[in-house]
């Protein structure tokens, strides 16, 4: 099922005094657990950005997932996939902006040699995102955009798709907000064509232990001491998250970390309108984190790819088995870019 594709979505008070330059960078990092809503959802909206003279952020991860099998007829089958989002301003000293762009790729290549699969999978999504002016408390915002969920047939008007929120944010004292609203996603994994509302309490208890309690997302971050951290995250119903690193000095640290996951993609050749290919995953991996680039922050390492599974229906909540791929090892790199 999920959590590389639709996960994280971070709400953070940007109004609250404990969120804001001290911890802007550590919560993008929060991002970097899964990808997914990303910044095309209300994170965009929510997220602080760093105390920094910075136009974007980009989080860039390809995986590459060793050759296997196709259970049952034991046809030949590779995947990579490359997960890719980020955020743009449009004034470099700017921290609170009233305006910023919003971007999502995902690209999956199924190497397969049942035709039914072999293809390129592509999800893109752009959206502009505003926020207005404070009003009894409440501060506004919107969304809106458009992206294509397709299997390499750009050309397809049934892949195309809408996203778009309408968020209230407001501080309830120091390190905590409350963040509502009502967020449509053309693609998403579940009720696709329905708008769904959403709601989140921050509490930053200290710039080490924040959590995130909400519908449909939950979070949390603790970091123990100098050396440990924790990230947790939750996106009802099928998206979980885990990561814990342990620093080996100033920039160097280990990590492992645990994924689930899924992606929706348009057919051309749907046997009925409005059918979608879902792949879904689960992932644990290890490596190395090197912190503090001149540019961002960069992950390296291997792990496992289990309970790969390909599936087809209009939503995940009534699908019919396609193939299910052998369990194979991966490698993959993370990059978090600031420019």
């Amino acid at each position: 099922m999920k959590l590389g594709s639709r996960s994280r979505v971070f709400h953070f008070g940007a109004a609250s005094p404990l969120l804001r330059p001290s911890l802007c960078a550590f919560h993008f990092s929060l991002l970097l657990a899964a990808s997914a809503l990303a910044q095309t959802a209300p994170s965009i909206l929510i997220q602080p950005w760093p105390d920094q003279s910075i136009l974007a952020q980009t989080f860039d991860q390809p995986v590459y997932i060793t050759d296997g099998h196709v259970q049952g007829d034991d046809s030949d089958i590779q995947t990579f996939f490359w997960d890719s989002y980020g955020r743009v301003k449009f004034d470099r000293e700017d921290r609170d902006p009233t305006f910023s762009v919003g971007y999502r790729f995902y690209s999956l290549n199924v190497d397969a040699e049942r035709p039914d699969l072999d293809s390129a999978y592509n999800d893109l999504a752009l959206v502009g995102a505003w926020k207005g002016d404070e009003v009894d408390g409440w501060r506004p915002g919107v969304i809106v955009g458009a992206g294509s969920s397709n299997d390499d047939h750009w050309r397809e008007g049934d892949a195309i798709y809408g996203v778009a929120a309408v968020n209230l944010s407001r501080t309830l004292g120091e390190g905590q907000a409350m963040h509502m609203g009502v967020s449509f996603d053309g693609n998403r994994a579940v009720w696709p064509d329905v708008p769904l509302p959403y709601v989140s309490y921050v509490n930053a208890v200290n710039p080490d232990f924040i959590y995130v309690l909400g519908l449909p997302q939950s979070s949390l971050i603790w970091r123990p001491n100098d050396v440990l951290e924790l990230q947790v995250d939750y996106l009802v119903p099928y998206q979980v998250a885990g990561h814990v690193s342990a620093a080996l000095c100033k920039k160097w640290a280990v990590f492992a970390s645990y994924e689930r996951q899924v992606h929706a993609f348009h057919e051309h050749d749907a046997t009925r309108d409005g059918q979608r290919l879902f792949y879904s995953l689960e992932m644990v991996a290890a490596g190395l984190e090197w912190k503090q680039m001149l540019l961002g922050d960069l992950r390296f390492g291997a792990g496992y790819a289990f309970n790969q599974e390909f599936d087809r229906g209009w939503d995940l909540r009534e699908t019919r088995g396609a193939a299910d791929a052998s369990d194979q090892l991966l490698i993959f790199l993370m990059l978090r870019g600031t420019f």
